[in-house]
């Protein structure tokens, strides 16, 4: 395992730097020295939220989709459609590992880069854990990808103190009640969580059923800690 995320890491880098040197917009295919130009940034049509950065907790819009979080604030760039959706999917399904320091640069143009103005940053990033299955199947974990982008551009380190070791059906294919069931237990703590403040990086949330058995599994060992979510959109199910 350790060889391949070391392979995989290196993949990624090789796939950001052959992107960069052929300086195209990813976006809009115009020169840039940058993976998205800083006009595809700031002009691309998403449906981005009224206050760039909010905490979606204190929307009444999002909030009555999830389940009571156990986590202590959300952020996402936007709705889980357009062209956000769209790169979701490519990094997800379509072995487009590029895609993540891309999703990265609209996450910090419409979220840290006010958040950071604001408030103190986590100590440690938490990639939502996927089963080895999974794994395989993917061959990369995509949050771990979105993960080592922010630590990139940031500098916070990745926690890998949490495994997912029980496979589980995918979210999207059950309804709102079976989805909590689905994973409950299936993540197991393997090394202690000494940070005070810690996020986890997930690619879509909808009822957050899936945050809320990830974070129970945190605070049975660590329960005055704080746990912050940063997702590339927000999904709503019936």
């Amino acid at each position: 395992m350790v060889n391949k995320l070391k392979h995989i890491y290196q993949q990624f880098n090789l796939d950001v730097k052959s992107a960069i040197g052929n300086r195209q917009c990813y976006i809009c295919d115009q020169y840039s020295r940058e993976l998205v130009c800083e006009y595809c940034l700031k002009s691309t049509p998403i449906s981005h939220f009224p206050v760039p950065g909010i905490d979606l907790l204190e929307l009444e819009s999002i909030s009555k989709h999830l389940l009571t979080p156990r986590y202590d604030n959300l952020r996402a760039i936007c709705h889980h459609d357009g062209i956000i959706a769209a790169l979701i999917n490519q990094l997800k399904f379509s072995n487009k590992s590029i895609v993540a320091p891309i999703l990265i640069e609209f996450f910090n143009t419409y979220v840290l880069a006010r958040l950071s103005q604001l408030e103190t940053l986590p100590d440690a990033l938490i990639p939502m854990p996927i089963s080895r299955l999974r794994f395989t199947q993917r061959q990369y974990n995509q949050t771990w990808l979105l993960a080592k982008a922010i630590n990139q551009k940031y500098g916070i380190p990745i926690e890998h103190a949490i495994i997912r070791h029980r496979h589980t059906k995918q979210q999207s294919r059950l309804d709102r009640h079976a989805r909590l069931a689905n994973t409950m237990n299936a993540f197991k703590l393997v090394k202690d969580i000494q940070y005070k403040h810690i996020c986890i990086v997930e690619d879509v949330v909808t009822t957050g059923a899936t945050l809320n058995n990830l974070c129970e599994c945190i605070l049975d060992h660590a329960p005055n800690i704080k746990i912050s979510v940063w997702c590339m959109a927000v999904a709503s199910v019936d």
